[in-house]
């Protein structure tokens, strides 16, 4: 007897329990699709404007390698959130719902870090320099729980040794 494969890595023969069912069945649906499409747009026109300002910033030497950092830590984190979603892969185990939330989380923290370290560079740079305020360092916490919690996601043994 031939068993056929349902394309989801399980055959007729498998009995999938039904977390499997409804995960499979959930990925199909409209509002899954419309989430993967909106992700992906946006990966592109972010990645877009990245890349614009990467040619601006190798043109004009915009602020420095320091303000270059700055601006591409966030900047990198947005993309990757992005393109995690769009395929799938930020927090699968979660619905679909906790995942867009969750990444709209990411995309708005690392918009503002990014935001507010590039319009405060040179005031923490030059004034602020080993003295900054508590909001200095919230800001640039942030930035290093989501790098974290990205590299653990990711790359878990590098997040260990870390």
């Amino acid at each position: 007897m031939r068993e056929v494969s349902n394309g989801l890595g399980h055959t007729d023969g498998d009995a999938m329990d039904t977390t499997s069912r409804n995960a499979a069945a959930g990925n199909r649906s409209p509002s899954v699709q419309a989430l993967r499409v909106a992700s992906r747009i946006a990966f592109y026109l972010v990645s877009t404007a990245f890349f614009c300002f990467l040619f601006y910033y190798y043109m004009m030497g915009y602020g420095g390698s320091s303000r270059l950092a700055v601006m591409a830590v966030p900047t990198v984190m947005i993309v990757l959130a992005l393109n995690d979603l769009a395929t799938g892969r930020f927090y699968p185990r979660l619905g679909i719902m906790s995942q867009a939330a969750i990444a709209l989380a990411y995309i708005l923290s690392c918009a503002y870090s990014a935001w507010y370290l590039s319009h405060e560079f040179d005031a923490i740079r030059i004034y602020r320099i080993g003295v900054w305020n508590n909001h200095d360092l919230a800001v640039g916490g942030l930035m290093v729980a989501l790098v974290l919690e990205y590299t653990r996601r990711r790359y878990f043994i590098l997040f260990v040794f870390n």
